[in-house]
């Protein structure tokens, strides 16, 4: 556990403390069972679930790289707790019940509106990150499967003399790839594909001039086809 996750695990601990004094003190004041009790202990009480479930998460996420918008979160929650902390002194004034129910049902609102926005915005910019990583390595095996291929043509020296030029137009192809951006993984699936069966027929020695040369040609205007996508994705 690091420290960051260590710090608020103990921030919880002190504020589960404070919460059951303040209960313990509720109850001395005859005051457990009166719906006012609840419009102050309610917040504490959500405020103490939060922090519980953002420090489960922080702990499941530990391993992965966590979204910059997690640190609202973790800022949000002790605010939150402090204004609930507030909150209970605040009872002890001339506000009314409806008074105090309202601002203390608002806040909730805002502040469970605010974490969960934070968190589905957080989980779609790391998924798209995980996407758009996933698709850059993929573009980089496009240059290794493509050197692997040519490789493998070489061998046949009577075809790879008379699609030579073709078999620079793929290296180049690959080489200068444009980089991938969101939606252009089903383009980068395509492609990878086309280069599969390429290499298959490269290693085959039963494989035609024709069938060579036809996988070739496909390869090439699948490469030419990511291009022409990854620009109007742009």
């Amino acid at each position: 556990m690091n420290n960051k996750l260590m710090h608020f695990a103990l921030f919880g601990v002190l504020t589960i403390l404070v919460t059951i004094v303040l209960f313990y003190v509720r109850c001395e004041e005859g005051e457990f069972q009166t719906a006012r009790n609840w419009f102050v202990l309610g917040p504490l009480l959500l405020s103490e679930l939060l922090f519980v479930l953002q420090l489960c998460g922080n702990i499941r996420k530990l391993d992965s790289k966590t979204s910059p918008l997690s640190i609202v979160v973790t800022v949000l929650l002790p605010l939150y707790f402090f204004f609930a902390l507030i909150m209970t002194v605040v009872a002890h004034s001339s506000i009314t019940d409806t008074q105090l129910a309202t601002i203390q049902v608002l806040v909730a609102v805002i502040v469970l509106g605010l974490v969960m926005s934070t968190e589905i915005v957080g989980e779609t910019i790391a998924a798209n990150g995980a996407k758009t990583a996933k698709a850059n390595v993929a573009r980089n095996d496009f240059r290794f499967t493509v050197n692997d291929i040519i490789e493998n043509l070489k061998q046949r020296s009577e075809f790879y003399a008379s699609a030579q030029g073709q078999c620079e137009q793929l290296r180049d192809a690959a080489r200068f790839a444009a980089d991938t951006v969101p939606g252009g993984e089903k383009i980068d699936e395509e492609v990878g594909d086309k280069l599969m069966e390429l290499e298959r027929l490269s290693t085959d020695q039963n494989a035609t001039t024709e069938n060579l040369t036809n996988s070739l040609g496909v390869a090439l205007r699948a490469f030419q086809k990511r291009e022409a996508m990854m620009k109007s994705l742009r």
